[in-house]
């Protein structure tokens, strides 16, 4: 089956390989890990959707950019009453993964909730131009000892007082709390409103490590990112 074909090549070679590309045996291998992935349990099929997702190589990542060949067949195959019950798990990834809004239609289907944000769709829900957002992210991310900020946590962060507790910055020092500007606090405020299923990352990844939410630290690894660059998180 094509469907099977499409989501075991961009699952075991990413979305640059096409079928001409493959040999026999890599294509015949393609196609029976993918559907051994893709006729699997639910969690077995969420689990090769994020090792999809996981290792995009895309400058831009997106649902569509990161499934390229099989996304592009669910759009041919969302009518069909044969394939309803794959593309109502594909969407429901697809919304729980990637920066979606609330009503925004894949393949028919509505998103029920908006789970994340990209600079630009955050900008306009909460009030900010994106270029104002952006300016604002990279002074946060320019901070001087970027390694206490990437695993920073809600509890080192007081909203009520404005302030945020880090441990010792340098040898010599013991925790330090830093007061907040009051614009640095309106954006903390607004990455509370929207923080993911409780998580206490300021800075959530939003790939999953196993069957956990890591910090940024987690986007050091993959392609799309350099070591240091904390920007991904909005504008991925």
């Amino acid at each position: 089956m094509r469907i099977v074909q499409s989501f075991g090549i961009i699952f075991t070679h990413g979305t640059t390989v096409r079928e001409a590309d493959l040999k026999h045996e890599e294509l015949s291998k393609a196609c029976e890990l993918g559907f051994k992935a893709i006729s699997g349990s639910q969690a077995k099929i969420d689990q090769a959707f994020m090792h999809i997702q996981n290792r995009s190589d895309s400058s831009n990542p997106g649902f569509y950019t990161d499934f390229g060949m099989f996304a592009r067949f669910c759009t041919r195959v969302s009518c069909d009453k044969r394939y309803q019950a794959l593309i109502d798990v594909v969407t429901k990834f697809a919304f729980e993964n990637y920066p979606m809004a609330k009503g925004e239609l894949l393949y028919g289907r509505k998103c029920p909730s908006r789970v994340w944000h990209n600079c630009s769709s955050a900008a306009n829900e909460y009030g900010f131009s994106p270029s104002r957002m952006t300016a604002i992210v990279d002074a946060l991310t320019g901070f001087r000892h970027e390694a206490s900020l990437r695993p920073l946590t809600w509890q080192q962060v007081d909203l009520i007082k404005g302030t945020v507790t880090f441990g010792r910055l340098k040898r010599q020092e013991d925790e330090r709390t830093i007061v907040l500007s009051d614009e640095t606090l309106r954006l903390f405020e607004q990455l509370w409103a929207i923080r993911v299923d409780g998580c206490d990352w300021v800075f959530p990844s939003r790939r999953l490590v196993g069957d956990r939410r890591g910090h940024l630290d987690v986007l050091d690894r993959l392609p799309l990112t350099s070591a240091g660059d904390l920007r991904h998180l909005f504008c991925g």
